[in-house]
């Protein structure tokens, strides 16, 4: 792992070798790889074109998508800290997008931020990889706020802090982006609290 370029991190929790073949990742790379196109151009390709992923980002999701041997994911809650223009709200938003697709009907996905504009970066990319990529298209709803799969009941919504609005939310995945720079605690211990009905 020490050859790829920006892996490991100076911190990260130890996952079996076990645990992260027996996961998820490889799917969430093959989704994002196949269907979530670069939506702006930069270091990592051109607008439209297909979004490859980084050795780095594959380590990554295959630590965050590790599943114990009881099938569970290993971890309900992931920070990753990253530095700026490195990729963050692509992989973010495909992380979302997978949630979205592949995750249970009737599933719940949230981008979260300390106000609504921070919030809507991750979402406005994954909306923007929804234009573009035919397959995503044809099976959603595009709304300004939020993205809904009418054949399974799942959406992907934007919310921000005012958290006292928040109960009653079922989320199966949250991206909670600049976790940091929140005003206080509550949205992000809401959020918590209401994944604990889920049942991964």
């Amino acid at each position: 792992m020490a050859s790829k370029k920006g892996w490991p991190p100076a911190l990260l929790t130890p996952v079996p070798a076990a645990d992260r073949k027996r996961g998820d990742g490889q799917l969430v790379i093959d989704f994002i790889e196949a269907l979530c196109p670069q939506v702006k151009d930069s270091i990592g390709g051109r607008a439209g074109e297909p979004l490859i992923l980084r050795p780095w980002q594959r380590e990554l999701l295959s630590h965050v998508y590790a599943r114990r041997a009881d099938g569970r994911y290993r971890h309900r809650r992931v920070l990753v800290g990253l530095p700026r223009k490195s990729g963050k709200s692509a992989l973010g938003s495909g992380m979302a997008l997978y949630a979205l697709m592949m995750g249970p009907k009737g599933g719940e996905v949230y981008s979260c931020a300390a106000d609504r504009d921070q919030a809507r970066i991750v979402f406005g990319s994954a909306k923007a990889m929804v234009e573009q990529s035919p397959e995503l298209a044809g099976v959603t709803r595009l709304f300004r706020d939020a993205i809904e799969v009418p054949g399974t009941g799942s959406v992907y919504r934007v919310l921000s802090s005012e958290a006292f609005t928040k109960e009653g939310l079922n989320p199966h995945a949250v991206i909670f982006d600049e976790v940091h720079a929140s005003p206080d605690d509550e949205l992000y211990n809401v959020m918590q609290l209401a994944m604990s009905a889920r049942v991964d």
